[in-house]
């Protein structure tokens, strides 16, 4: 199995397209942002990428099985994110 990484430039109606597409492509994609993540465990995830407030922006595929587990972030006092990243 191996892994890519890509980097794109897109303004915020790409951002808000792309993640429309990726959305119903793949229903249980994620989009976490790099640095934020999210306030809270029990925080609803972002449903795109613009609503992630960030530059970077990771988007995890999960497989059905995955189990929502999240790790305090160390360098962001009171923000949280995944816990094992859901690369599948």
């Amino acid at each position: 199995m191996s892994f890519s990484t890509k980097f794109t430039l897109m303004d915020a109606f790409d951002d808000a397209m792309f993640s429309m597409a990726l959305r119903d492509a793949f229903p249980q994609v994620i989009f976490m942002g790099e640095y934020v993540g999210i306030s809270s465990p029990e925080d609803p995830l972002p449903q795109s990428i613009p609503e992630c407030g960030e530059d970077i922006v990771v988007i995890y595929f999960p497989e059905d099985n995955w189990k929502r587990e999240f790790a305090p972030i160390p360098y962001r006092e009171g923000r949280w994110g995944i816990k094992e990243s859901p690369l599948f």
